[in-house]
């Protein structure tokens, strides 16, 4: 999908029992490496890469907490990242569906997209 396209997501909730809140977001997450360096007591120098990674986008939208289907629409910003793997930098685009639960780990689904350039 290219940057300026709007996307419909299908929210489907087959039982509302115990759930709390409910929202929809559409995500970018930017994951990057990060290198290190450091010197041991023998005087030689070491080098780690670790990979990080921070929210580069995100739009969220309530959503009824009942079951059943419902729709949510988004527009991806024109000066949104577009969607990349590479060896030191990738950014990710997904659809997260989240609702809150008492007492329990918070229900989540993810489905990942594509922007195009």
């Amino acid at each position: 999908m290219s940057n300026r396209e709007e996307l419909e997501a299908l929210v489907t909730i087959s039982s509302a029992r115990g759930l709390g809140d409910v929202e929809v977001g559409l995500v970018c997450t930017e994951f990057y490496d990060e290198e290190s360096s450091w010197t041991d007591g023998e005087g030689h120098t070491h080098t780690s890469r670790t990979t990080s990674e921070a929210t580069a986008h995100e739009a969220w939208l309530p959503v009824e907490s009942a079951a059943g289907v419902q729709n949510v629409r988004f527009t991806i910003p024109p000066e949104a990242p577009f969607s990349y793997r590479g060896n030191c930098l990738s950014l990710k685009w997904e659809v997260v569906a989240r609702g809150r639960r008492r007492r329990r780990l918070d229900a989540q689904a993810r489905r990942e997209l594509f922007v195009l350039p």
